[in-house]
């Protein structure tokens, strides 16, 4: 996906303005900054939750391109069947799951993906590598919220979308399991696939294949990893502050 002047407002408001990312390679793409900076609004737009109010976004015609050519169309242009086979986006929150198994839970999404209703290959080989056997038929509403978090991230790769977009993902774990769940990720995905995260736990800095800061609803950085003092300056947080505060 790339994202090409980029602008969405409300009313007079600029929430974000005159945006140019690519999110094309593979790999995982973070994105950062202060809270209410438009992180969240430029996810929904990739997403098709919300519609820009100028600029576009661009996506590869073809999910697995066999030419250089790589030719692109406005994301727009994909109805609800083309999006949602390549794109799958999951927000910050919290959704009860009423009387739903951690196992009924994986075959739902594998079922998105097959439409056979079957504990597969890729079912038990997420379940092994994600550890996720202790949850298997425990209720998810039993679960604690960080758990809960642990299965939904997990279970996105049933899907095998050629887009995983995120929003906090990793708000209810702890930080080891911020940095275990960041691995794991990285270790999954597929050569195909491209990760747009959206979040405050900066252990992902280390794993990703870009970073992005959004400030003030503008570009603020895009590029590898971000500097100690451009973090400072994107936080407005006095140099010093901490020692081990930058990851």
């Amino acid at each position: 996906m790339d994202c090409v002047n980029l602008t969405y407002k409300i009313s007079d408001k600029t929430i974000l303005n005159n945006i140019n990312l690519s999110f094309s390679e593979s790999g995982i793409h973070l994105i950062i900054g202060p809270n209410g900076a438009g992180k969240s609004t430029l996810l929904s737009l990739l997403a098709k939750q919300k519609k820009a109010t100028s600029g576009k976004i661009l996506i590869d015609t073809d999910e697995k391109p066999t030419s250089k050519r790589n030719e692109k169309t406005d994301l727009s242009n994909l109805n609800e069947t083309q999006f949602y086979k390549r794109v799958v986006f999951s927000g910050n929150y919290d959704t009860p799951f009423h009387e739903v198994t951690v196992k009924q839970f994986l075959l739902l999404n594998r079922y998105l993906k097959t439409g056979v209703l079957e504990f597969d290959e890729n079912v038990e080989k997420l379940v092994d590598f994600f550890e996720l056997k202790p949850f298997l038929y425990r209720y998810i509403n039993s679960l604690s919220s960080g758990e809960r978090q642990r299965i939904v991230l997990a279970s996105l790769f049933l899907l095998e979308r050629e887009y995983i977009i995120m929003d906090e993902p990793f708000s209810a774990l702890d930080i080891s399991a911020r940095y275990e769940m960041s691995e794991k990720i990285t270790q999954y995905i597929t050569p195909n696939q491209k990760i747009i995260v959206v979040s405050h736990s900066f252990e992902l800095i280390n794993y990703s294949k870009s970073t992005t800061a959004i400030k003030n609803g503008s570009l603020f950085f895009s590029g590898g990893k971000i500097s100690e003092s451009q973090f400072y300056e994107l936080f407005d947080i006095k140099q010093g502050f901490s020692k081990n505060f930058f990851l």
